[in-house]
């Protein structure tokens, strides 16, 4: 089973939708609609801000987007991060397991 976070989902639209990508809006916004049949969207809780709150410490402040994720997998439970950009994660490693996409 795959989850993604409702904080992936708007960083995905941030990022595709620029003129560069060549994308048109209505497109990704017909793409992220078909996301709840593909994956579990995890909510943003009071959980989340919870654990968020306890992980920023760990990283000086820093990436909070990134510990964001890893609060929202901590609230529900999920161990393992498949991401692009595993090195954003390091701080965590001892919380996650961290899975490169390639």
């Amino acid at each position: 089973m795959l989850f993604i976070s409702r904080q992936v989902i708007r960083e995905w639209l941030a990022t595709l939708n620029r003129p560069r990508t060549g994308l048109l809006l209505i497109d990704l916004v017909a793409e992220a609609q078909t996301f709840e049949h593909h994956f579990t969207i995890l909510d943003d809780t009071d959980a989340v801000t919870t654990h968020l709150l306890a992980l920023l410490p760990q990283t000086g402040g820093m990436r909070v987007h990134d510990a964001n994720i890893v609060a929202t997998m901590q609230s529900v439970g999920v161990r393992r991060l498949l991401t692009n950009n595993p090195r954003h994660f390091d701080p965590f490693a001892h919380l996650i397991t961290i899975l490169p996409l390639v």
